[in-house]
């Protein structure tokens, strides 16, 4: 995104999207279904609830959630989801205007290749 690659980066958001949509359904698996009108019992997750909205998972943020906690789990796959989303929204923006013959590149070679490069490095 930061080099100008827009196509690329909406590839790969995609790519990242799909996998927070499936935490959400594995999160939704494990919580019980809640009846409409009933709110969860802790302030802390009407709190984390109202987060939601913020766009920039912070390292705080990151290091408040227990993963063994289902609903803390869920409202932290929720918030990720959101992110990916609106970055995937924001990229769109940017190629709206593009050739429409332009073909989408393949988001795990790309993956892949950054991966290799990063290895490649570190070895």
């Amino acid at each position: 995104y930061n080099t100008g690659l827009y196509l690329e980066s909406l590839a790969v958001e995609l790519v990242v999207l799909a996998i927070w949509k499936k935490a959400l359904d594995i999160c939704s698996t494990w919580l019980p279904p809640i009846s409409e009108g009933e709110l969860p019992q802790s302030s802390s997750v009407n709190e984390s609830i109202i987060a939601c909205g913020d766009t920039g998972l912070s390292q705080t943020t990151e290091q408040e959630i227990n993963f063994s906690d289902r609903l803390s789990a869920s409202l932290w796959a929720k918030r990720g989801f959101i992110v990916a989303v609106d970055r995937a929204d924001k990229l769109s923006c940017h190629i709206q205007n593009m050739d429409g013959a332009v073909e989408m590149p393949d988001a795990m070679e790309i993956i892949f290749q950054e991966a290799l490069l990063i290895g490649t490095n570190g070895a």
